[in-house]
């Protein structure tokens, strides 16, 4: 495989949500922390983890419960709405009524999973534009 000299254009092709090099990593890194802050995080996470550092998904609630997170959802324009957040493009989700459906209420609850919760798997797009997406749905 050619690694990083590859035109975008072929690694997105290459597979969807498929981490093609750690600069993906890295860039996930930088844009939900921005840079030093994101090794900074890393350095200060407890031992008990999954992996060496941290993805690009950022976790949210809104005030309002459902009705609120089904408002944000709708005015953002850049973010795809989906259950899987493993994408080289910026996704959305509502665990509540897309990862977590299946169990009970009390069940989500005991999870931290309330109406009001969002994820936002960070994609390879401008931070900017993200951002902007982000400000555009908390209106």
């Amino acid at each position: 495989m050619a690694g990083d000299r590859r035109h975008p254009r072929d690694l997105s092709a290459a597979g969807a949500g498929l981490d093609e090099s750690e600069r993906r990593l890295e860039a996930d890194r930088a844009a939900v922390l921005g840079g030093e802050a994101a090794e900074r995080q890393v350095a200060a996470a407890p031992n008990k983890r999954q992996q060496a550092a941290f993805g690009g998904v950022v976790s949210f609630r809104v005030t309002g419960g459902r009705e609120q997170a089904w408002r944000f959802i709708d005015a953002t324009r850049l973010m795809s709405l989906t259950a899987n957040l493993g994408d080289t493009k910026t996704t959305l989700t509502h665990p509540a009524t897309t990862t977590h459906c299946r169990i009970t209420p009390e069940q989500r609850a005991a999870a931290g999973i309330g109406d009001g919760l969002l994820r936002v798997g960070v994609g390879l797009e401008a931070i900017s534009d993200i951002q902007a997406d982000l400000a555009r749905g908390l209106k």
